[in-house]
């Protein structure tokens, strides 16, 4: 039987409801595996000739767990290996006696197919992906561009099979259908919604931004529902296994069994939220005014620039998909309203970056470079250490708000980068935080650019631009 939270979800993602993607848990023992495997049998039984997908990062975690729930299912329900289903073990596909199939499928991101071309020409019905902690952004987005098959062949108001086959009630200008007169009902639709069910437990990825926070300030997208719950929600759970979470060390307590989001114990994080939020303040820590600038890399990125008076940050601007002209202009005019000198102007000379600082004669930052200390892998790595020592201090301030929670997020994303080896410090490459979170760390890199003059302390210091 299903328990309270898990009937809501259902609802959700029932054919009347107009939300196509539903993260639904964070925490353990909430049913998640249970409710996602039982929502894509059903699914499949009721349409025949669909395709479903379930994924997880890795398909060896899938098969020994998710899986199991799913075979146990099949059990409860009187389906049949061999009769009512067959699973091909080599290409990973259930099919089922009315013509439906479940696609089990590998979700993790891989440096040899960054762009997922292994989803190919793919074409799904739905999908439910357990545990999308450890699954990127972008390869959710890519899956659910996925889902149109046969989607117009079922009438979203009665489910009759046939829709795409009954009076034609509207047209694109190209002459393709778009809406359909249900022969049996009578209701005009286009047949049934992209559908995707998420299952996770509580992390800072990007489903805590895309979601939780979003759901938390109001600003979920209209197609979306996050869902918490907890093993408290579940009526089914055994009292053994909530006194073992409550058993849990703090970390894990606080996220597995009371659900919390903002809880991080990450020891391999540089910078603490608390910290990080008390960066917002009015005090003023003025001095010598400073440009930085992390510039766009070949125009399809963000460009965000900072203007520092001292450790303040005192304003920032973004720009979008602008040109090497609109970022030089827009540099110039900042440089001459708050009377920045050019040699404490900064910015990264990746892409675009190189043509600014050839355009500006500014300073350019490359993150590859020698640090001004060996036990440093770099330039980039040391000036976030050195960020970190200073928000740890209570020594730089932000006085915009307008991006506040992005740079948090951002800022919690720089991690110590394989920090169990005996090498030097080294810090998250910026394209596995793009892969994984899917978003660029522009805000936190433009910050980390303003360590280069606490570093090199005199440099533009005498220099009139």
């Amino acid at each position: 039987m299903y328990h309270a939270k898990q009937l809501e979800c259902l609802d959700y993602l029932s054919k009347d409801s107009d939300y196509q993607q539903i993260l639904y848990g964070g925490s353990a023992g909430s049913g998640k595996s249970y409710l996602g495997c039982d929502w894509q049998l059903k699914r499949r039984l009721k349409y025949p000739n669909t395709r479903g997908l379930i994924g997880r990062a890795e398909l060896k975690k899938l098969r020994l767990s998710t899986m199991a729930t799913f075979w146990n299912l099949c059990g409860q329900m009187g389906l049949v290996a061999g009769k009512h289903y067959t699973y091909n073990g080599q290409d990973h596909v259930i099919k089922f006696f009315n013509g439906s199939e479940i696609i089990l499928m590998d979700m993790a991101d891989l440096p040899s197919d960054a762009d997922f071309s292994r989803f190919g020409s793919l074409e799904i019905s739905d999908y439910f992906c357990d545990e999308i902690s450890e699954i990127s952004a972008k390869a959710i987005h890519i899956l659910h561009s996925r889902c149109r098959y046969k989607l117009t062949w079922f009438c979203r108001n009665c489910s009759t099979e046939g829709l795409s086959d009954c009076e034609v009630v509207d047209v694109n200008e190209q002459g393709k259908p778009l809406s359909w007169r249900c022969s049996k009902c009578g209701d005009v639709n286009s047949g049934l919604l992209p559908k995707g069910l998420m299952t996770c437990n509580p992390s800072k990825g990007w489903i805590y931004q895309d979601f939780y926070l979003a759901s938390k300030n109001n600003s979920l997208r209209s197609d979306r529902m996050f869902i918490q719950a907890l093993p408290t929600d579940n009526p089914h759970i055994p009292e053994a296994y909530l006194h073992t979470l409550q058993m849990l060390p703090e970390y894990d307590r606080k996220r597995l069994l009371e659900g919390n989001w903002e809880y991080d114990d990450d020891t391999d994080k540089l910078f603490s939220t608390e910290n990080l939020s008390r960066m917002f303040r009015s005090e003023e820590l003025f001095g010598t005014t400073y440009i930085t600038a992390d510039i766009a890399r070949f125009g399809k990125d963000r460009t965000i620039i900072g203007v520092w008076n001292g450790l303040t940050l005192i304003k920032i601007k973004e720009l979008r998909r602008s040109s090497l002209d609109e970022t030089v202009n827009v540099l110039r005019q900042l440089q001459n309203e708050h009377k920045v000198i050019l040699k404490n102007i900064i910015s990264d000379e990746d892409g675009l970056g190189g043509g600014v600082v050839d355009f500006m004669k500014c300073t350019g930052f490359r993150n590859g470079s020698k640090p001004t200390e060996p036990i440093y892998q770099n330039l980039k790595a040391q000036c976030y250490f050195k960020l970190a020592s200073l928000i740890e201090e209570n020594k730089l301030t932000i006085h915009t708000n307008e991006y506040r929670d992005t740079i948090i997020r951002e800022l919690e994303m720089i991690k110590r980068h394989k920090a169990d080896s005996d090498g030097k410090l080294q810090v998250t490459p910026k394209e596995e935080i793009k892969n994984r979170e899917g978003i660029s760390p522009d805000f936190a890199d433009m910050i980390m650019m303003r360590m280069y003059y606490e570093l090199y302390t005199n440099y533009g210091k005498y220099v009139i631009g």
